[in-house]
């Protein structure tokens, strides 16, 4: 069976979404700093939008319900470009401040919106496939905007937010005229139109094994992957082994490269081994390599750590995704949101909490949490059942 065509393309808009984002990550708190405000209030403008974005997710699932998927897809990264734009436009830090705190808002709206159209046009037997596909473009477009970044903030400080503007609005109009509309979705799938699913409830979802072993994976991966590694490396380059701040950025590139890579690979591990046996080797797996990032012994060795962490990381965020559709079937809701609410707060908290520690003097600690949540991700996935079998309502 051929991969359906809107998986692709949620692919290309995910890349361009992740583009911008990671165009304008570096200059944020720099440009909050033009408005003479402390370092604090500079890093509220990052921490706003992953807030906003965290308490919108369950919105963006009942609209999503509501308006249809390419709707809420379209609307979201619209949202997104006109906070982009705003951002640009800004003249003073309170302006700033909120122009990027309405983009979670988009945020929210984007992620339900496709993650429901994945599972909506993908047969269980394909989903790790199509999940490695759709996470590539987040990772490839993450690999490539700071570096776009970093060219832009050369000729101005707005250029950025102005490029992430314009290319979500290439994102919208993708969405709008590639993706299908309502109705069309299982059509493409099946051959025939059903009725809309009933949506799982939460409380049904947390008697699911596979959701809960999900739940878990994608709060100690929001913790550790996306939080305390982006904080904890930079810190052991330069102050451990006495390298230049830039170095860590090719690190996190080789690191993303190997994900990126891996990633279909281990679309196919997923749905051909099964979800049970890739969720408990990538938890595994990144979690002891996370501890490495204490003490690497080189910059070499580093960065050959973070490369098997990305190649971890890539089945244990497929196998995660594609356990999320099989417990709550073509259509998302709350359940969805609470799925995505578990990493977005992972991340939020991670790297509170490994900063806390690390000016304690407890860097062990700081990883070592994190390794934890990995491994209780692990034990989850061993109560997976071994083979597929339909959401339960």
């Amino acid at each position: 069976m051929r991969k359906p065509r809107p998986v692709p393309v949620l692919a290309i808009i995910a890349f361009l979404v992740a583009l911008g984002f990671g165009i304008v990550s570096p200059v944020l708190p720099v440009f909050a700093r033009t408005f003479g405000v402390t370092t604090l209030a500079a890093g509220a403008v990052a921490s706003s939008f992953a807030l906003v974005r965290v308490a919108s997710l369950p919105m963006a699932a009942k609209l999503a319900r509501a308006l249809a998927e390419r709707r809420v897809i379209v609307a979201g990264v619209l949202i997104v470009a006109v906070s982009s734009a705003a951002c640009a436009a800004a003249t003073s830090y309170w302006a700033f401040l909120l122009a990027r705190a309405a983009g979670g808002i988009g945020s929210a709206m984007f992620t339900i919106g496709a993650t429901t159209l994945l599972f909506s046009v993908t047969p269980s037997e394909r989903l790790g496939r199509a999940s490695g596909l759709f996470n590539g473009g987040f990772v490839l477009g993450g690999m490539t905007g700071p570096v776009l970044g970093g060219i832009l903030t050369g000729a101005s400080l707005r250029a950025p937010f102005v490029v992430y503007a314009i290319g979500l609005g290439v994102a919208g109009l993708v969405a709008w005229t590639m993706l299908p509309i309502h109705g069309e979705t299982t059509t493409a799938v099946l051959g025939s139109v059903e009725a809309p699913a009933a949506e799982v409830p939460l409380r049904v979802a947390f008697r699911d094994r596979r959701y809960l072993a999900a739940v878990l994976s994608a709060f100690g991966q929001g913790w550790q992957s996306n939080g305390v590694r982006s904080l904890v490396v930079p810190l052991v380059v330069v102050e451990t082994l006495g390298k230049p701040a830039s170095w860590s950025a090719w690190a996190f590139g080789a690191a993303a490269a190997a994900q990126a890579l891996t990633l279909y690979g281990s679309g196919w591990v997923t749905d051909r081994v099964g979800r049970r046996v890739s969720l408990v080797v990538g938890s595994v797996a990144t979690g002891l390599l996370g501890l490495a990032f204490v003490a690497p012994g080189s910059y070499t060795s580093l960065v050959v750590v973070l490369c098997l962490y990305g190649v971890g990381a890539s089945l244990a965020s497929t196998s995660t995704q594609a356990s999320v559709g099989d417990a709550i079937g073509r259509r998302g809701g709350p359940a969805l949101a609470g799925y995505q609410m578990a990493g977005d707060i992972g991340q939020i908290a991670g790297p509170l909490a490994a900063g806390a520690l690390l000016d304690a003097g407890s860097t062990p600690a700081a990883v070592g949490i994190g390794a934890v949540f990995l491994f209780l991700a692990a034990a989850g996935a061993l109560t997976m059942p071994r083979t597929l079998r339909p959401a339960q309502a």
